[in-house]
């Protein structure tokens, strides 16, 4: 079942001055009610819930109105949680899935329905071995790539600076936008020297590559939480 996590933190009291009218943030996760979407077996780690309407509180304390939701490795492929929170709030939320590569077309359309806008492929890696377990590779990248390209989805990639060069062949053969989460993993004392932090911000020059500016606290070396 993985290691404990963190419970969220609480909602801010003010918002950021400098948040513009509109405001989204670009990567979310939400987790449970664990009555209703329990996460998958084989996990690894066990957050404490954090719900839908959590992020609502979440989102607002910061002055932001409007959230993309991603489907998180602890429940795999299940995307039963995500559906809820878009049915809920269709104006402000939109979504990014986890799916496996036989995923029916019918299946594809009601997310598309609900506010999916991509898929999101798990390949962060150390040493070659998966660090995560759950969430999608790229058979699914492969097999549904046609259909999500044709329904104007893009593909969102965790992948490290160390294994972007291997990975980008396959990854360049998807013909939508690509966006690249938590900012590649980058180590920040070693982007100088970092031929795969050079490779990722050039292609940043191209229009169909993308980055979340997501997940700073991934990238800190002195540890602790970025708030």
């Amino acid at each position: 079942m993985g290691k404990e996590c963190f419970p969220p933190a609480e909602p801010m009291r003010e918002a950021f001055p400098w948040v513009p009218a509109g405001a989204c943030d670009c990567h979310v996760h939400i987790f449970g009610p664990y009555a209703e979407f329990p996460l998958a077996e084989d996990r690894s780690y066990t957050p404490p819930e954090a719900t839908a309407a959590h992020l609502d509180r979440m989102v607002a304390g910061m002055g932001f109105s409007r959230a993309v939701i991603v489907t998180a490795t602890g429940y795999n492929f299940d995307n039963r949680s995500l559906e809820h929170a878009l049915q809920a709030d269709p104006k402000n939320r939109r979504g990014i899935a986890v799916l496996p590569p036989e995923c029916p077309p019918a299946y594809l359309q009601r997310l598309y329905d609900l506010g999916v806008k991509g898929v999101r492929l798990n390949l962060y890696r150390r040493g070659q071995q998966k660090v995560y377990r759950g969430g999608a590779g790229l058979e699914t990248l492969r097999r549904l790539g046609p259909a999500m390209a044709e329904m104007g989805w893009h593909v969102q990639v965790w992948v490290t600076t160390a294994d972007l060069a291997e990975l980008l062949p396959e990854l360049q053969k998807f013909p939508g936008p690509i966006v690249i989460d938590n900012m590649c993993r980058v180590t920040p004392s070693r982007m100088s020297e970092d031929p795969g932090f050079a490779l990722f911000c050039s292609l940043l020059r191209n229009d169909r590559f993308h980055v979340k500016i997501s997940g700073p606290n991934r990238l800190s070396e002195k540890g602790g939480a970025i708030r």
